[in-house]
């Protein structure tokens, strides 16, 4: 479904190579974390691949369905099935998160060659969203991420996420900062996504909250740019026990 080869990625201030040759398989409906330290290259790994005006591809590639995501703009990524959720979400004064679901799913729609949805479509399809992930009315009315707690941010990308069904999620870090509700809720968004639209999800971390509640499919250990380690959960649970080194 999704595979990288090769991947090489500089950093444009310096030309500083941060990713330095990843092999990276993704299946269909599977759970993938990449662990590793601070500063081993997984945001790195994850902003490339979105289009980061930071990084630069210098080798290798990424393919969703047998095509170079890499050659595509970020709005074709995402008409593409591809999802990214940020570590920290920027607020946006003066847009509200009604409006901004409601024109980011009807923009994916018409880039997919799909019919827009109806004003009652929408809200029908949101009306459940908001269900699984647990929000009120209220929230529909504040500006996005304005005055948001690390926890209701968590929630509004998990929101985008269900409404937008892609293919694959590659969530980074979603577990830093938020307490254990919040954690249990991400897990349950993750689940829902899995089963009932066959997402596939990338899940960087360096934590254990996720990795102790989800039933993992893959875990790949980076370290200086590199994937030096992949296995199953096991792979976790030891470098959990004994430290990245």
């Amino acid at each position: 479904m999704f595979e990288v080869k090769d991947l090489k990625v500089i950093i444009k201030e310096n030309d500083e190579e941060i990713v330095k040759g990843i092999d990276f398989q993704v299946e269909k409906s599977s759970i993938n974390f990449l662990l590793g330290k601070n500063g081993s290259g997984k945001s790195s790994f994850l902003m490339s691949l979105f289009g980061s005006e930071n990084y630069e591809v210098s080798e290798g590639g990424a393919f969703l369905d047998g095509q170079d995501v890499l050659e595509l703009d970020i709005e074709e990524k995402i008409f593409k099935g591809m999802f990214l959720s940020f570590q920290s979400p920027v607020g946006i004064p003066g847009l509200t998160v009604s409006n901004f679901l409601k024109h980011s799913i009807n923009s994916v729609k018409r880039g997919r060659g799909e019919k827009p949805l109806s004003a009652p479509q929408f809200f029908r399809q949101l009306r459940e969203a908001m269900e699984v992930v647990g929000i009120d009315d209220e929230w529909l009315k504040k500006d996005i991420n304005v005055g948001f707690s690390g926890g209701e941010k968590k929630k509004l990308e998990m929101l985008q996420m269900i409404l937008l069904e892609p293919k694959i999620a590659f969530l980074d870090e979603p577990d830093s900062g938020v307490d254990v509700n919040a954690v249990e809720l991400i897990a349950s968004c993750i689940k829902y996504m899995k089963e009932r639209f066959g997402t596939a999800f990338v899940v960087v971390s360096h934590y254990e909250k996720l990795l102790r509640i989800l039933d993992v499919d893959r875990v790949s250990i980076m370290k200086d740019g590199k994937i030096v380690a992949s296995g199953g959960k096991e792979l976790a649970e030891e470098t959990l026990e004994k430290g990245f080194e």
